[in-house]
């Protein structure tokens, strides 16, 4: 069911419906364990936010990535570094915020900093 609302909610998309899915999937992310389906739920969230740059998305991305660790850091990282073209609209959510050093790397990578 997850994976369906990520394929439904695929490209453009009302502004103000932007948020209600950013907040159904940052609801859902943790109550799934299953690395695919949450790397689905990221990456169609990371792309949303980005393509429509809507400032909630990337506080509910901020939010994830802060509670991100081992498998999840990793996933995530992933998708940064193949989804790289948001990282600039990203950064200025994350960057004060708590981050596994491989999501930091990924995003250095992304935005050509290192």
């Amino acid at each position: 069911m997850l994976l369906d609302y990520c394929e439904s909610v695929a490209g453009g998309l009302d502004f103000s419906y932007c948020d209600v899915a950013a907040d159904f999937i940052g609801s859902a992310y943790p109550l799934t364990r299953e690395i695919g389906t949450r790397k689905a739920l990221f990456t169609r969230l990371w792309a949303i936010g980005g393509y429509h740059n809507r400032f909630h998305v990337g506080s509910v991305v901020a939010g994830l990535i802060a509670s991100a660790d081992g498998p999840d850091a990793q996933m995530i990282s992933d998708v940064i570094r193949t989804e790289g073209n948001y990282a600039d609209f990203y950064w200025s959510y994350v960057k004060t915020g708590r981050r596994a050093s491989v999501v930091e790397t990924a995003f250095k990578q992304a935005r050509g900093k290192e």
